[in-house]
């Protein structure tokens, strides 16, 4: 069995890691979403709804 006060900081640090992970994904996420909405709105709207309407 694995030492449960070994194990612990290990899991903290992978914790830390996945936090700050998903907030650099998040904020780049934001960031390419606010470059390209418009043209993905106009695409979506070509290939999408104007067919449909």
């Amino acid at each position: 069995m694995h030492n449960p006060c070994l194990l612990a900081p290990i899991l903290q640090v992978f914790y830390a890691l996945m936090v700050c992970k998903m907030h650099f994904m998040s904020s780049y996420a934001l960031t390419l979403s606010a470059l390209y909405d418009s043209m993905l709105l106009d695409t979506l709207w070509n290939f999408v709804f104007a067919p449909i309407l």
